[in-house]
């Protein structure tokens, strides 16, 4: 019987050279996982997107190339994000905007940048040139940031990772009134899915804002450092192979919404998600909504000032379309969320009311 503790009689070079092999080959299989993963992700947005119906355009607005933290080149950023099931990634380095000669004649990528500012980080997307914060107020360095981007937005505005944000830091997001853009989802340092505990507390943040009657539009972004990050999370917009400057669009008007797997519409008296609705106290109001995974659905949310109005329990279901009749009641903004059977969550962007006076 062989000792398995006995000492070894063999060199200690050949011992390396196993060790060696052994690890190319724990790095070959833990390359490959992802990547099988990622295809698995792919499969699954694109079965979700036929059986939504809907045209989507998916995007990843927030990840990191070899042009400042990120471990990839760009064109390596791209075929995860095709794999993934993303049509178009842009590449939003710290403090760099040499990647936006590298992704211009790549398809599939676009260009931003996510520099520091006080308490926070902010996102632009398509921006001329390279802003330097001054990192005195959020909302000033944000103002700045609009002059140089058409989009910009707060990454991670409760925390990512291990870091945890202060209450300090997250109150200084209401200078941003009366509109602005942030992350409800965000994939730091994670691979597959994104949704933890920095998420719930930017869902909690993200409602609290809308109830003070902010308009916060939700996005989801990978905040990919490898490329297998890419597809964690992601925003989707209505509307097939949207440009670049649609994409923007959709995302200025608020017509979007956050995942890692679901898809969703809403609309209240036909205006779609994003919008806002002259209404009167008492006034009965019309809602429907659309949802899709195919991983199939456990629970539909329709939420309106931070409460869960209406609840559907799918049982498993992988379309779920739904009607309400509600009455107006001095609601800021009603908006839906969605949990597909493994945990995976999606959230629209709100249909905002605003009180009609004089009436």
């Amino acid at each position: 019987m062989t000792n398995l503790y006995q000492r070894s009689e063999e060199p200690l070079n050949t011992w390396k050279e196993k060790n060696d092999f052994l690890d190319d080959q724990w790095r070959d299989t833990m390359r490959d996982w992802p990547a099988c993963q990622q295809t698995e992700q792919g499969e699954r947005v694109q079965a979700t997107r036929s059986l939504f119906g809907n045209p989507v355009t998916i995007i990843d607005p927030h990840t990191h190339s070899d042009h400042s933290d990120g471990r990839c080149r760009i064109p390596q950023n791209r075929d995860a994000g095709l794999r993934a099931g993303i049509d178009i990634v842009f590449a939003t380095d710290h403090n760099s905007l040499t990647q936006k000669r590298a992704v211009k004649n790549i398809p599939s990528m676009s260009w931003g940048q996510e520099p520091k500012t006080l308490h926070h980080h902010i996102g632009l997307l398509g921006n001329t040139r390279r802003l330097s914060t001054r990192r005195d107020r959020v909302d000033l360095d944000m103002e700045r940031a609009r002059k140089l981007a058409p989009f910009c937005w707060i990454p991670h505005p409760a925390g990512w990772f291990t870091k945890d944000y202060t209450d300090e830091q997250k109150n200084e997001l209401w200078r941003l009134a009366p509109a602005f853009a942030m992350e409800v989802i965000n994939g730091a340092k994670r691979i597959g899915r994104a949704f933890e505990r920095h998420d719930a507390e930017a869902v909690i943040l993200w409602d609290r804002l809308l109830t003070d009657g902010i308009r916060v539009t939700p996005l989801g972004g990978s905040d990919a450092h490898i490329p297998e990050g890419i597809g964690s999370c992601w925003t989707g917009l209505p509307g097939a192979e949207l440009s670049v400057d649609e994409v923007i669009d959709r995302l200025n008007a608020g017509n979007c919404l956050a995942s890692e797997g679901p898809l969703l519409s809403l609309h209240v008296e036909g205006r779609e998600m994003g919008s806002r609705l002259a209404v009167r106290e008492g006034q009965p109001l019309h809602l429907t909504c659309r949802v899709a995974d195919a991983a199939g659905l456990q629970s539909v949310h329709v939420v309106s000032d931070g409460k869960a109005e209406r609840t559907l329990y799918p049982r498993d279901k992988k379309l779920v379309e739904d009607e309400w009749q509600f009455v107006f009641s001095g609601q800021r903004y009603v908006r839906l969320e969605a949990r597909a059977c493994d945990d995976r969550r999606a959230f629209s962007a709100p249909v905002y009311f605003d009180v009609e006076t004089g009436c």
